[in-house]
């Protein structure tokens, strides 16, 4: 008797969901003496029913099988990610369908063993934003459009490093201190032209202490969410002026520079 094999791999957005490049691996499989489950089969190859019902099918299919077999584009197909997941679950063999050199239309099973599913699952790194999914080896990102980009590991993420309602607070917060003294509204830039950092020291430990009683329930919300944009605008200046007089130490040791009024400590 054969051991059965089910034919994994993407189907949604392909042309002809794929099914030529799933007909074609159960060719090859069966000449090489699998009994091949083919998803493509389902239903009679209808294709109007509803995602759920083709998901309930190929899960019962590959829970009946000895070994799954992977078609490339397994990686980014949900779909397959979950069969070889079971799969991995079941203890079934698993290997990956290659694209033949001499025939790229003919497939050879390759690594057809139980831990390199494992160690395939556990390099896959989760969705890197929405509709987006890592190559493993190739530091790529696949969009289902098609799409591809370098991976962001190694760039700075701002969009999760900083808080969106906090940065709108501080700046509801540096809008209405634009205010002069004789009724004009100052350049929102104006603190980078320069304060001594001994005047942000000294008011930044002002608004650390209001913020402080805030903390302990000696002042409103309202006085806390003021005192804690004080202390942003403190620290932030703060630290403009000390990055600033760095890069101006590196300038000005190739004779690029002139001290800033910003480099006062």
């Amino acid at each position: 008797m054969r051991n059965k094999i089910y034919i994994s791999g993407p189907m949604t957005g392909r042309p002809d969901f794929n099914y030529p490049a799933f007909f074609e691996a159960e060719r090859r499989l069966r000449e090489a003496g699998w009994e091949p489950v083919n998803p493509a089969r389902n239903f009679g190859g209808d294709t109007t029913r509803h995602r759920s019902e083709y998901m309930r099918m190929d899960i019962a299919n590959v829970v009946m099988c000895d070994a799954i077999a992977l078609l490339p584009g397994w990686r980014e197909s949900r779909g397959a990610l979950l069969e070889a997941m079971v799969a991995q679950e079941c203890g079934l063999l698993a290997g990956e369908l290659f694209p033949a050199a001499a025939a790229p239309r003919t497939y050879c099973l390759i690594s057809l063993e139980r831990v390199p599913l494992a160690q395939m699952l556990a390099n896959l790194q989760r969705p890197t934003q929405e509709g987006a999914s890592v190559i493993p080896d190739q530091k790529m990102r696949n969009f289902g459009t098609g799409a591809t980009r370098n991976v962001d590991e190694n760039k700075f993420d701002y969009e999760g490093f900083l808080s969106p309602l906090a940065l709108e607070a501080y700046a509801a917060y540096m809008h209405t201190h634009r205010k002069q003294a004789d009724g004009r509204l100052r350049d929102s830039d104006n603190w980078q032209k320069g304060i001594p950092r001994d005047s942000y020291m000294k008011s930044g430990w002002r608004h650390f202490f209001d913020w402080w009683k805030g903390h302990r329930g000696l002042a409103g919300e309202d006085a806390t969410i003021e005192a804690l944009c004080a202390l942003f605008f403190n620290v932030q200046g703060y630290l403009h002026e000390l990055l600033k007089a760095r890069r101006g130490s590196a300038l000005r040791s190739v004779g690029l520079a002139r001290p800033s009024v910003g480099n006062a400590a």
